[in-house]
């Protein structure tokens, strides 16, 4: 189970982590000399070879151009000047390596129309002249081809080259003021330039793939498909693998019941009394044995925000048999909740408080209740 669970994140994280790799790679790194900045072409105005490393897999007849989009504040525009007959390619790739786009000559033919490139947080539409392409991730990579029939054309393809324009709405607007002399709506503050600082990958550290995923994951707004998928990761990783003490019933259900047994839960059968107690505490010391955590829902069933109902016998008697200090985790998730199976889509905030020290008699730890659904709240 755990061994399936890791290969599932490696494939499921990998591609996120080569693309922020790369991205950290051509924005952040000290060490690369073509360094660029967010949301500005990066024009190769030579030829590749053999010694090419900027794009996989180069064509030596083609012209490459490379942009890291930012687009958590505004949209941008793409603009491609006529290139007559001349094949162009600028393909979007998002987060998780997926060509979501693509204006082409396939697509437009020699004259394409502008292109406005819009994040997940935006609502809005484009104006009427203006292609409208909503990217499912605020980070998206850019990447532009341009095609020489002969070698005397490259002159040619690299002043095309040049004029390909990616701009900020402001930067739009100024240049279809001097272009036109069109008065356009004016925003009377720009947002600020985004700044590439995002941390190394190290990728030394075996846990940097979890690491890495996950804060590239918290850019945008995950897909739906991705949500149960990325929920399971997420307290793996934030819990080293814990051992989960669950209700009996739950642990009996055909199939769910193999698997969570499988992946290792202790389960509790309420009515058992001391008896349960016992089998709690025995399980929890085999788990602490082996180097996994124990999480347990002190009040032992779901309760909607703002109730406080008292905390259960067996988490009382799990910290004093254990003699170990006690993480309080709280969570908000009954916000969504609706009736019977239905929930409603929003965020789940965790809140991870201080550590309740092992001086603490477990007869007080009820004081620690309302002060974690204060805060919660």
């Amino acid at each position: 189970m755990l061994r399936d669970l890791a290969r599932r994140a490696t494939i499921y994280l990998f591609p996120v982590y080569e693309m922020y790799r790369t991205r950290w790679r051509a924005t952040v790194d000290e060490a690369n000399p073509q360094r660029q900045r967010l949301n500005r072409f990066r024009h190769l105005p030579e030829l590749a070879d053999h010694r090419a490393r900027s794009v996989t897999t180069p064509n030596h007849d083609t012209l490459y151009s490379s942009a890291w989009l930012d687009l958590s504040l505004e949209p941008l525009f793409l603009i491609v000047p006529p290139v007559g007959d001349l094949y162009y390619s600028y393909a979007f790739l998002d987060l998780f390596t997926n060509n979501f786009a693509y204006v082409s000559h396939r697509l437009y033919g020699g004259n394409p129309p502008p292109h406005m490139i819009v994040g997940p947080a935006w609502n809005g539409d484009a104006p009427s002249e203006v292609k409208l392409v909503r990217a499912p991730t605020s980070s998206v990579w850019l990447i532009g081809r341009i095609l020489l029939d002969a070698p005397e054309e490259l002159d040619r393809v690299r002043i095309l080259q040049a004029r390909v324009l990616l701009e900020t709405p402001d930067m739009r607007n100024e240049r279809r003021i001097l272009e036109s002399r069109e008065l356009m709506r004016q925003r009377t503050i720009a947002p600020p330039e985004p700044v590439a600082d995002w941390p190394a990958p190290i990728r030394d550290d075996p846990f940097d793939l979890f690491k890495v995923g996950a804060r590239a994951l918290g850019e945008s707004p995950l897909a739906e498909r991705d949500q149960a998928m990325f929920e399971t990761l997420e307290m793996v990783r934030l819990s080293n693998l814990p051992v989960i003490v669950i209700k009996k019933e739950l642990a009996d259900i055909p199939l769910f019941g193999f698997m969570t047994r499988s992946y290792g839960v202790i389960p509790v059968e309420r009515s058992a009394g001391s008896k349960a107690l016992r089998n709690l505490v025995a399980e929890g010391r085999r788990a602490i044995a082996s180097g996994r955590p124990v999480i347990i829902y002190p009040e032992g069933t779901r309760v909607r925000p703002g109730e406080t109902p008292p905390l259960r016998s067996g988490f009382a008697g799990l910290y004093r048999a254990l003699g170990l200090p006690v993480v309080p985790v709280a969570m908000d998730s009954g916000r969504l909740w609706g009736s019977g199976i239905v929930k409603r889509s929003g965020v789940v905030h965790f809140l991870v408080g201080e550590t309740i020290p092992l001086s603490v008699q477990p007869e007080r730890l009820h004081f620690f209740d309302p002060i974690t659904e204060a805060a919660i709240r």
